[in-house]
């Protein structure tokens, strides 16, 4: 493990996509029809999504893909992550889900042993 941590050239890029989000199987009092993440991933500051509003497969299918915050949210069920400026940029185009996880909210972290190693 020495070696690997004394090499200079070593680094590595760690991506977090979020992409779905399934909501609880048990009755709870209300589930938001947007939402956002708040993490931290080793020693880097915590990083905040944008809103992010949840929308069906069926939903991505048939184009209803308006930002509603009034829109009845089931339990028990997958709905993918959307973030209203994907929303405006595909709202007459129709994606396929693929292109939705395509453009998915990202962040990537640069993970520099070098640049850690005296903190």
């Amino acid at each position: 493990m020495e070696l690997e941590y004394n090499d200079i050239l070593k680094a590595s890029l760690c991506s977090f996509k979020f992409i779905a989000f399934r909501t609880p199987a048990i009755s709870v009092s209300e589930v938001p029809s947007s939402l956002f993440f708040t993490f931290e991933f080793y020693t880097f500051p915590d990083v905040t999504s944008e809103v992010l509003y949840l929308k069906t497969s069926q939903q991505i299918e048939s184009g209803d893909l308006k930002f509603d915050d009034t829109q009845n949210i089931s339990l028990n069920k997958q709905y993918f992550l959307i973030y209203k400026d994907l929303l405006r940029m595909v709202a007459d185009s129709n994606p396929t889900i693929e292109q939705i996880l395509e453009r998915a909210i990202k962040q990537q972290f640069d993970v520099n042993p070098v640049a850690t190693r005296n903190h």
